[in-house]
């Protein structure tokens, strides 16, 4: 399934400039001992494009609907593929389109990616037919970390919901889930969000800049759910974070040269935490051991190259945490 797809050519340079948001690891401190190797982490979303970053690192790839047999058949994005790529690529990218610069915390990862979209659309079904597929898959690719970056058609307590109990199952098989909290801060997550041990995660806007001081909450859902648990149970940067664009897209043809194929911009569907679990993966990760307020630490005054001059029109949709990154040494 890995692919051995030459790195496309391109005649621009890497250098941040000052319009550039901070990488992730920057902002976040993270340990470069820990990039994900020997981890398998499958990914729930709409589609995927094989970007440069991720797509020689992937295991497996499954479309629920049978629409595309093969990642690497995919000639031209689609609208479909833009949110699944983005999330892969900021958590598990290895940033050789951006000489490492932006390179997710997991980049030494291997990815299993599962499309649960049809005709562009996701709905119960397809969410619990993803969600089968992991279970029926997880020896064979070895996944430990779930991540999904969706939302189920309706509220229920888990005891009526197929959702929550797949996701019970699998972490009891052993498998972390990691959940996007929801959107929009007047109503509460839903399933999968709202599965009673799934970490689920909400979101902050650093401003991309390092003080805490000025730092605010993402419009992330929250409160009690049907079950009558607190979600989200962490919170992590939503916004601010170098994303790819999908070419051949009005978006990549107005970024021009300057975009490396990453505007940085809250393109990103995604909320991505980086929880240092250093303990074994066999046995299910009780979520009582992060439930907690995350903050990132504060590290040396941003230089010049980091001053963003404020957030591009619009707020991109909250995406998931992983714990992803911190599992396994380099």
């Amino acid at each position: 399934m890995r692919s051995d797809r030459a790195e496309p050519a391109h005649d621009h340079s890497h250098e941040q400039n000052r319009f550039a948001v901070i990488p992730t690891a920057e902002k976040l401190n993270a340990d470069p001992a820990y990039a994900g190797g020997g981890v398998t982490i499958a990914f729930l979303d709409s589609g995927f494009y094989p970007h440069p970053d991720f797509a020689s690192r992937v295991v497996a790839f499954h479309d629920i609907s049978g629409e595309e047999q093969s990642l690497y058949d995919i000639a031209e994005p689609q609208a479909h593929h833009w949110h699944g790529t983005q999330t892969v690529a900021a958590c598990a990218g290895d940033g050789c389109l951006s000489d490492g610069v932006y390179r997710g915390l997991a980049y030494k990862a291997n990815l299993v990616l599962v499309k649960v979209s049809r005709n562009g659309s996701i709905g119960n079904k397809e969410i619990e037919d993803g969600l089968v597929w992991v279970m029926e898959n997880r020896s064979k690719f070895g996944i430990r970390i779930l991540n999904m970056s969706l939302g189920g058609d309706r509220d229920e307590p888990t005891a009526e919901s197929t959702i929550n109990q797949l996701v019970e199952q699998l972490i009891m098989d052993g498998v972390v889930v990691t959940v996007a909290a929801g959107n929009s801060s007047d109503v509460r997550s839903i399933p999968p969000a709202s599965a009673p041990s799934a970490i689920t995660v909400g979101g902050y806007s650093d401003e991309n800049k390092f003080s805490p001081e000025d730092f605010d909450l993402y419009h992330s859902s929250h409160g009690l759910t049907k079950d009558g648990l607190v979600k989200p149970e962490l919170i992590a940067p939503a916004m601010y974070i170098a994303a790819p664009i999908l070419p051949g897209t009005s978006t990549y043809e107005s970024r021009g040269m300057d975009s490396m194929t990453f505007g940085p911009s809250p393109l990103l569907t995604w909320s991505r935490m980086i929880v240092s679990v250093r303990w074994p993966l066999a046995a299910p990760v009780p979520r009582s051991c992060c439930c907690a307020c995350v903050r990132p630490s504060r590290l040396s005054e941003p230089t010049s190259r980091y001053v963003v001059p404020g957030p591009s029109a619009g707020r991109a949709p909250l995406g998931s945490a992983s714990t992803l990154a911190t599992l396994d040494h380099a």
